[in-house]
């Protein structure tokens, strides 16, 4: 994630500056003198902006994002927040949906799959029962037979 509030600082108007200014001392509780003399980093505005569970999702919706051309988990958003916005593309729509669906997709195949194994996995020592009795039928005797 690749935010940098305080990148071209000069170029917003004063209401658009003071609400970035809010956002970084308020929100982000950081260091207005960092911003200006651009010391924060994106990471830092990750670190402050997300807690740590969050954090944990950036990789799931950034694949997301690219697999299924959406924005926003929860809500719908307008703009990237991984991918290109130069990309010409508009997100589709909220990730939540298409990553719901692909995981039903590949639950189903996933299952039929496992139905295939396992009806094997159970016909596998019927049929084999079946032919050792058929087989040897009559032809190994009892253990005192075996003996002698």
């Amino acid at each position: 994630l690749d935010c940098k509030p305080c990148e071209n600082l000069q170029l917003y108007n004063t209401d658009e500056y003071n609400q970035v200014r809010l956002f970084v001392t308020r929100e982000l509780e950081l260091d207005w003198d960092d911003c200006v003399n651009n010391k924060l980093t994106s990471l830092d505005v990750a670190e402050n902006y997300f807690d740590e569970e969050e954090m944990k999702n950036m990789d799931l919706l950034e694949w997301a994002e690219e697999e299924f051309n959406c924005a926003g988990f929860c809500v719908e958003n307008n703009f990237y927040m991984f991918s290109d916005i130069d990309n010409d593309k508009a997100p589709n729509n909220v990730c939540r949906d298409d990553l719901q669906d692909w995981v039903e997709d590949y639950f189903i195949v996933f299952g039929v799959v496992l139905l295939f194994v396992g009806l094997l996995l159970l016909l596998v020592p019927i049929c084999t029962a079946k032919v050792w009795c058929t087989c040897f039928r009559g032809k190994v005797g009892t253990a005192e037979e075996v003996k002698e």
